[in-house]
Parts: C-alpha cells; sequence; structure tokens
C-alpha cells in the first residue's frame, strides 16, 4: 500500500511538471513561429554583420511595433551599427515619438545618456565595423551541431562581454586593445598579488580513488548594472570551452526591456485624448 501511495505522488508529481513545460512550450511556439519574429531575427542579424540596409524595415517596424521598448531596442541596435546621417537620425526619433507619444521624449533623451541610443560624434565615428572584427563577434553560417564556438549561443553572433571575458582570461588584452578603446567605458588594468594558501591533501577516497580531484582555475567575472541570462549562457559556454570555472556577480538581472523601461520618466501630466497612440 504504502509503494502505491508513493508511485501516486511521483505520478502527480510528474503530471504537474508535464502540464508546465506544455504550456510553456505552447506560448512560446505562438511567438518564435510567427513571421514577424522570423523576419525581425533575419534582420537584427543583418545589421550586426553590417551585410545590408536596414532602414527602410526599421521605419516600416517603428509604425507596427507594439511597444516602446520593442522599438527602441531595433533602432539603436541599427544606429550603433552603422553611420547614420543626422537627417535621417532625427526622422527616425520622430517617428518614434509621432507613434508613442511626446511623454516619451524623457526616455530617448536618458537612452542617449546612457549609450544606449549613440550620440552624434559615436554614430560619424560608429566603431562597430572594427569592434565585431577585432573580437571575432558574428559568423555567418553557424552548424547547430557544431558547439564549439560562442557563436552557437545566438546562432552566429557572440555577445561581445564573454568574448571580453576570454581575452582577460587568456591575457591576450594589448591584442584588442585600439577596440577596447573604442568600447564606451573606461579600461583600468591592475595586477593583484595573492599569496599561495597552504594545502591540506585529502587522505580519504574520492569516487573510488585515493587522489584528490584536480581543481579547475577560478575568475570572478563582476556585472555592475546587471546582466542577461543570455551573456551568462555565453560564459557558462566558455568555462566549459577553456576548462575554467567562472562565477558571476551582478547587481541584478536584465534584458532589453528592462533597461529601457528603467530609463523611463513618470508621466507629468495624464496624456490627453489623442496625444499618445501605444504605451
Amino acid at each position: 500500500m504504502k509503494d502505491v501511495v508513493k508511485k501516486l505522488k511521483t505520478t502527480s508529481a510528474e503530471h504537474n511538471w508535464l502540464q508546465i513545460h506544455s504550456n510553456l512550450a505552447h506560448h512560446l511556439n505562438s511567438l518564435v513561429f510567427r513571421l514577424t519574429f522570423d523576419q525581425k531575427i533575419e534582420k537584427e542579424m543583418s545589421m550586426i554583420g553590417g551585410s545590408e540596409s536596414v532602414e527602410d524595415f526599421v521605419e516600416a517596424q517603428i509604425s507596427k511595433a507594439d511597444t516602446f521598448s520593442e522599438c527602441v531596442r531595433l533602432f539603436a541596435l541599427m544606429a550603433n551599427t552603422r553611420y547614420i546621417a543626422q537627417k535621417r537620425y532625427t526622422f527616425f526619433l520622430n517617428e518614434i515619438v509621432q507613434a508613442f507619444g511626446y511623454d516619451h521624449l524623457f526616455a530617448l533623451k536618458n537612452l542617449e545618456q546612457v549609450g544606449v541610443i549613440p550620440d552624434e560624434g559615436r554614430r560619424y565615428n560608429c566603431p562597430w565595423a572594427n569592434v565585431r572584427r577585432r573580437f571575432d563577434l558574428y559568423k555567418e553560417d553557424v552548424d547547430a551541431k557544431k558547439q564549439d564556438d560562442l557563436f552557437y549561443v545566438f546562432g552566429g553572433y557572440s555577445p561581445l562581454s564573454a568574448r571580453i571575458v576570454e581575452y582577460a582570461t587568456n591575457g591576450n588584452w594589448l591584442k584588442v586593445r585600439d577596440a577596447l578603446d573604442q568600447i564606451p567605458g573606461g579600461i583600468v588594468e591592475t595586477t593583484q598579488p595573492v599569496k599561495a594558501r597552504p594545502t591540506i591533501e585529502d587522505g580519504g577516497r574520492r569516487n573510488g580513488s585515493t587522489e584528490s580531484k584536480k581543481k579547475l582555475p577560478t575568475s570572478l567575472v563582476v556585472f555592475v548594472g546587471g546582466v542577461t541570462y543570455a551573456e551568462i549562457s555565453a560564459i557558462r559556454k566558455l568555462g566549459k570551452m577553456k576548462h575554467r570555472n567562472y562565477i558571476i556577480a551582478t547587481s541584478h538581472f536584465t534584458n532589453g526591456n528592462k533597461l529601457i523601461n528603467a530609463l523611463k520618466e513618470p508621466l507629468m501630466t495624464k496624456p490627453r485624448a489623442g496625444g499618445s497612440l501605444r504605451k
């Protein structure tokens, strides 16, 4: 009787997990297998690879976007990966404001101040082509079966943060110093001497062997301001490739939508009728 009850509890738990998995798969299926999703991914990879003009696509998406963050993420990616003339840049900003309302001007200004949307100097001297080449960030054809590089994480794009961690681990800063100088933010390199601690030999058996297991080298990676789950996946992949443990510390987890929404200013007055088309 006890065995039967135990089996019933296990079956009930498995059924609940199966239901959660089915609901999650159904939700992801509704998002991924949409024509707009495939087109958006294709155009985003074209922006990263610098293979074609995408201004017409971004202009069309501004009028179709459901949310402000979705629209700005696409525009920011385009503005950070290619040169946009000031006239066209102003045109896109006007289109965004007309589509979502003047109350979003604060958010656009904040995004420019923190560097999500590049200022005029960075737009004129867009460093993306050199950064992409020097850090090996993009590969056009990626075999999903060969998971031997960071390109696998995004199907062709290797996160810049993971590449920086890779070069820092290998001690190859000087090889990419010119590209590092083009990335917004300061660069500080210090060497901290660490005294070796005495080790205690493990005399007991471990996994049937008297030899202690060889420990992998460990690196601490700190993200101030937030890190995405995709970047964590890329660094974990890097750890498997380099046979190294990476400990990731961060202030919080974030993504594109959270970042943009966090930079929105609260509305001072309620929008008038017909002022804001979408929120």
